[in-house]
Parts: C-alpha cells; sequence; structure tokens
C-alpha cells in the first residue's frame, strides 16, 4: 500500500483480537474501534525503537483451532463422528447416435464465418511469403552447416 493511502478502521485487523471475538463476540462500536487505533498509533510513537515480532499467516489460525481443540473456545465442542463424504453420482452420459452427430455438425459449420475471395486472397499471399521465407532461412543453414561439416573433414 503506498503512503498516501488512507484506511478504513473498520478494514484493519485488531492485533489484540481473540478468537472468541472473531467467532461472534460483541462488534466494537466505531468509537472503540478509533480509540484502538489511537492507543496503538501512541504506542508506535513512543516507542519507534522497539521491534514487532513477525508472525506467519497461519498462526492466527493455527492458535484457534489450539484453543478450540483444548475447550477453552465458547459453546465448541468435538464431533463425535467423522463427517459423511459427499456422493458424486456422475450423470450417464447418453451417446450420441449418428443421426446427431451430423445434425450437431452441420449446425456448427453454419456458424462458421468463411472468408470472402478477397481475403482468401491476402491470406494465400501472406501464407505463400512465410513458406518461401521458411525455405530460404533452412537451405542456407543446409549450406552453411554442410560447407562447416565440408571445411572439417576435407
Amino acid at each position: 500500500m503506498a503512503d498516501g493511502d488512507k484506511v478504513d478502521p473498520a478494514d484493519e485487523p485488531d492485533a489484540e483480537a481473540t478468537p472468541a471475538d472473531a467467532e461472534g463476540g460483541v462488534e466494537p462500536t466505531n468509537a472503540e474501534l478509533a480509540d484502538q487505533i489511537g492507543e496503538a498509533e501512541d504506542d508506535e510513537s513512543e516507542d519507534s525503537s522497539t521491534e514487532r515480532e513477525l508472525v506467519t499467516a497461519g498462526s492466527a489460525a493455527r492458535s484457534a483451532r489450539e484453543a478450540s481443540e483444548s475447550g477453552s473456545s465458547a459453546g465448541q465442542a468435538k464431533k463425535g463422528k467423522a463427517t459423511p463424504k459427499q456422493r458424486h453420482d456422475a450423470p450417464a452420459q447418453k451417446r450420441t447416435g449418428p443421426i446427431t452427430f451430423i445434425r450437431q455438425s452441420i449446425d456448427e459449420l453454419r456458424k462458421v464465418v468463411y472468408p470472402t475471395g478477397s481475403q482468401l486472397g491476402n491470406y494465400f499471399v501472406v501464407v505463400l511469403i512465410f513458406v518461401l521465407f521458411i525455405i530460404a532461412y533452412v537451405s542456407l543453414l543446409d549450406l552453411g552447416i554442410g560447407a562447416g561439416i565440408f571445411r572439417i573433414f576435407a
């Protein structure tokens, strides 16, 4: 983010939030959020020499999961059984008959946009020049490599 970008206080993550707050605790008001941000800015300005500890992205989720497994989370209990697997019953595909195939092919060919006579002439010239260029390039490579091999072994 650039230095001049303004950030909405509601978009800022709460550094002191607990997993219980994230799961549905009472949401703070805008005034409380502004106070928390102001306190954080005061802390930064007073003691700018202290370094913050870098935390990996998954560590907050990991600590929340550990808290819920230990039973300290509000109102969450472990499941007694495994979640059943979903059944992926693929619908049976019908085979396409020959008449259906021909009808579908004709429908697709009607969608094709064919080039006009002048476009066809232009495309022919472009392809012909490209093929002649490739022929010349490969021929020059062949002559050069052949001459080099002839000088080495002759």
